[in-house]
């Protein structure tokens, strides 16, 4: 492990998942994320990475002690090294502060792309690729051979396929009721404002 330029740690914190990467090259420990992370001065936003924008900066903090411990007990002569780490955090032209749902996939891309220094995705920032971009990941899992449990799931999905019809018209016959219940939920309440205002 310790011959490698790049090691990628995993963090899911807050229902939000992100990565940080211990980087040997540049002597620094990368927070990967899609997320900005601001404060409020005044009227300005200003956006940054340290103990005072976001706990993740706290998280990347500990892993970077936890990992020059290790080293330490390992016996490994860089243990003191790693703990000088800067830690930043990496910019990339789709990272926003608004939240959303495809932390999970920009993790995977983070780690699958990134070798040391930011780069670009014509992509990355579409909302509608994202779909595209978990259909491949879930199929990736699903197909792949470390999968205990691929002819399962590939039994589980003949046997969508061969009742496709019938899920998709009972899908569709519940939408329809849900959406007549808020409806008369909606003309009830109103009612009732209506009389009170009586």
């Amino acid at each position: 492990m310790l011959d490698c330029n790049l090691i990628f740690i995993p963090i899911i914190f807050e229902n939000h998942f992100s990565c940080i990467a211990i980087n040997f090259s540049n002597h620094s420990i990368d927070y990967l994320d899609n997320r900005l992370y601001a404060l409020y001065n005044g009227k300005h936003k200003e956006h940054g990475f340290d103990e005072h924008y976001t706990g993740f900066y706290t998280i990347a903090y500990h892993l970077r002690d936890y990992f020059g411990t290790y080293l330490f007990v390992k016996g490994h002569s860089t243990a003191d090294w790693v703990r000088q780490f800067k830690i930043r955090q990496i910019k990339f032209d789709w990272q926003s502060c608004r939240t959303n749902m495809d932390c999970g996939v920009f993790l995977l891309y983070h780690c699958c792309l990134y070798q040391g220094k930011a780069f670009k995705s014509a992509n990355l920032h579409k909302a509608s690729q994202h779909r595209i971009y978990r259909a491949e990941i879930c199929a990736s899992i699903v197909l792949s051979d470390l999968n205990i449990i691929r002819s399962q799931i590939l039994s589980s999905i003949d046997d969508f396929n061969k009742n496709r019809t019938a899920i998709q018209a009972s899908v569709i016959q519940h939408e329809q009721e849900k959406i007549k219940k808020e409806k008369m939920e909606k003309e009830l309440l109103e009612a009732e404002e209506k009389r009170a205002k009586n």
